[in-house]
This record gives C-alpha cells, sequence and structure tokens, in this order.
C-alpha cells in the first residue's frame, strides 16, 4: 500500500478567498444602499414636483 499523504493546508489562500468574498458583499451592499437612496430623492423630487403643480408649497409642511 502506498504511504498516505496529507496535503498541507494553505491558510493564506483561504484568508485571501475570504477577504475577497468579504469585499465583493461590502461592495454589492454600497450599491444598494445608493439605489436606495437615489430612489427615495427621485420619488422625494417626483412628490415634490407634483405637489407645486397643483399649487400646495411644501416649503411649510416641515
Amino acid at each position: 500500500m502506498p504511504p498516505i499523504v496529507w496535503q498541507r493546508t494553505d491558510y493564506g489562500k483561504i484568508m485571501r478567498g475570504d477577504l475577497l468574498g468579504v469585499g465583493k458583499s461590502v461592495v454589492v451592499a454600497l450599491l444598494g444602499i445608493a439605489v436606495f437612496i437615489a430612489a427615495g430623492m427621485g420619488i422625494a423630487l417626483l412628490v415634490t414636483t407634483i405637489m407645486k403643480a397643483l399649487g400646495v408649497d411644501p416649503a411649510p409642511l416641515f
């Protein structure tokens, strides 16, 4: 029988893979937050425009 050969664990490779995965997750989360903020600002601008068109000044409501 041939001898059992154990492969060495490359902890550097494991760390690089984990950090790359975390980096991708952070980028996706930041992009998602940016999209939600942009959507909220767009909706606020649309509502303000509609209120101005109807003759209602939204400034005193704040």
